[in-house]
């Protein structure tokens, strides 16, 4: 007979397990390429904790500072500006801003001006 202590124990087993399983599978969709780019000088800290935020949030993958000498392109390309625009002292300006320094850097497309 088990019981109901040792059931939870083996429920929370089971949940690391596919936790870690599961966090293991979205690094390795994320088809990380050999292209890195350095963006550390041109991130202001509150752009940083947005992006540090967001990076958590939908990839699960804790940002640190120095992360940023050498930001994958790949995952730079799949952040949606619209989500990120949502998060706390990532306003207007921010998003401008780093979306000139991504259009520097050829990781998205520049936008058209009229």
């Amino acid at each position: 007979m088990i019981t109901s202590l040792e059931f939870d124990a083996a429920l929370k087993i089971i949940s690391d397990y596919k936790n870690q399983s599961d966090n293991n599978k979205i690094v390795e969709n994320l088809n990380l390429t050999a292209r890195k780019i350095n963006i550390q000088k041109n991130v202001r800290n509150s752009t940083f904790n947005a992006l540090k935020n967001y990076y958590f949030d939908n990839f699960n993958i804790p940002l640190v500072r120095e992360d940023l000498l050498n930001m994958d392109v790949q995952l730079l390309k799949k952040i949606d500006y619209k989500k990120m625009s949502g998060y706390r002292g990532f306003g207007l300006i921010s998003l401008f801003y780093f979306k000139k320094l991504m259009e520097s850097h050829l990781v998205i497309a520049p936008e058209l001006e009229y």
